[in-house]
């Protein structure tokens, strides 16, 4: 009799069957939040790494070809494309353009000479180069692609 008295008078009673239940809900609850957010920042990582790889690649082959000389075949106008390998895909377009003194004094004109290509036989000084880069997420997310483009005067 002296132990129950005690043991009332502490207030210590321990947990009952449903309070453990209840918690071990909550904490279940949080703790699948909490996995689907990791989950999710494993995608962003992943996505944002993948567009990191195919700009730097864009960026790359961009400047090597801003580097060569104008007249230089491989600025030649056309579509190319090549696979440096690890699933990247480039593919360039370089369009020959005829800016003359008349496109040059309107905005508006320069606008569409820049989007058109030089006509056969005009003085070509400018050309468009699109370059585009893909590769498929690693995790299976869909294709990324990054596309740049730029424009090289003649010297």
């Amino acid at each position: 009799m002296v132990n129950r008295n005690l043991r009332e008078s502490t207030g210590e009673q321990g947990f009952s069957l449903i309070e453990t239940l209840a918690a071990l809900v909550i904490m279940s609850i949080v703790s699948m939040a909490v996995i689907a957010m990791f989950t999710q920042s494993l995608s962003l990582n992943a996505t944002g790494r993948d567009y990191q790889t195919i700009s730097a690649s864009a960026r790359d082959e961009l400047e090597a070809l801003m580097a060569l000389p104008f007249t230089h075949t491989n600025l030649d106008a056309g579509s190319y494309s090549d696979s440096p390998g690890d699933g990247v895909v480039r593919s360039w377009d370089i369009m020959d353009i005829a800016i003359n003194t008349a496109t040059a004094g309107s905005e508006t004109l320069l606008r569409q000479a820049l989007r058109q290509p030089a006509a056969t036989g005009s003085n070509v000084n400018m050309k468009r180069i699109t370059l585009t880069v893909s590769t498929d997420s690693i995790l299976g997310l869909g294709e990324r692609t990054v596309t740049i483009e730029s424009y090289k005067r003649e010297d």
